[in-house]
């Protein structure tokens, strides 16, 4: 099995890929002033794992609060699912939303790559537990 894992802290999100089971969640707050340190080996691991774009992959984003720095990261990792669905992949995005910035981050990620994404709208005590 590969698996790459990663801790939330204050400022950062909790990433959990499970490549053989073709899962993927990254869920929390993206808050760091300077993201791609962090996410350049989230992006490395998640080209690793879809080298060979699977048959079906689902990618659930619990991202409650992001900074302008980090929605460019996180949508690099939402062009790479478009990308896998261009390949022939049934992909399955599911973003839990907390608040409507997320929700609108959502929205337009579903417009601009076409992707289909599924909406599930978290409580306060539904975010903690998710992170």
């Amino acid at each position: 099995m590969q698996a790459f894992k990663l801790r939330p802290t204050e400022l950062t999100p909790e990433v959990v890929f499970n490549s053989s089971k073709n899962m993927y969640l990254i869920s929390g707050k993206s808050l760091m002033p300077e993201p791609d340190n962090f996410y350049r080996p989230i992006i490395e691991a998640f080209e690793v794992f879809t080298s060979i774009p699977p048959k079906e992959i689902t990618f659930i984003f619990s991202i409650d609060y992001f900074n302008i720095p980090s929605l460019k990261r996180i949508m690099f990792l939402l062009y790479r699912l478009k990308d896998l669905k261009d390949k022939g992949s049934n992909v399955k995005l599911k973003w839990n939303y907390s608040n409507t910035d997320a929700l609108e981050m959502g929205e337009m990620a579903e417009k601009m790559l076409g992707l289909n994404v599924t909406y599930s709208e978290l409580k306060s005590e539904e975010v903690e537990q998710v992170a």
